[in-house]
């Protein structure tokens, strides 16, 4: 008889302080993220992408699973952004707060920056196939010093190193 309780205790402690590793964020695009993708904090990899789906208003949700940190801030932010130029990505910026994200809070995605690095290179791919072939030289060392330049500028956004 004095198992049951103490078998209960056990659980519901358990249950309490175990981890929160699965979230689900909800954004208005899924911007190309597929099941899989990583999710990154300082341009680390930290978890991934285990589903995308929609609710019933049509919104996205991204159901993330962390393998690398139990818990996140609160306040942390969440956007979808590029780990690098080819692979697509959950962003984490950790927030400050001393309470810890847990599955039943409700998470809201920050929508991806407008100068994303797809549309860096489309704009880019357009212009040159769009130019004069004695242009395409300096069109070219523009156009890669103006990517150079966003992408330094989106990796301090992001906070990637």
């Amino acid at each position: 008889m004095t198992k049951i309780p103490y078998l209960l205790f056990l659980f519901i402690f358990f249950s309490c302080s175990s981890p929160n590793k699965e979230l689900t964020i909800t954004f208005e695009n899924a911007s190309g993220i597929v099941e899989g993708d990583p999710v990154v904090l300082n341009n680390q990899p930290i978890g991934e992408v285990t589903k995308v789906s929609l609710d019933k208003h049509y919104k996205v949700l991204v159901h993330i699973y962390l393998n690398k940190i139990d818990h996140l801030p609160q306040d942390s932010k969440f956007t979808i952004g590029a780990k690098d130029l080819l692979v697509r990505a959950i962003v984490v910026i950790p927030g400050k707060s001393k309470n810890r994200l847990t599955s039943s809070d409700r998470i809201i995605g920050i929508p991806p920056a407008k100068n994303q690095i797809d549309s860096s290179g489309t704009d880019f791919f357009e212009q040159f196939f769009e130019s004069k072939p004695s242009e395409n030289q300096d069109t070219i060392l523009k156009e890669l010093k103006e990517l150079k330049q966003e992408l330094r500028e989106i990796k301090k956004q992001t906070g990637m190193q």
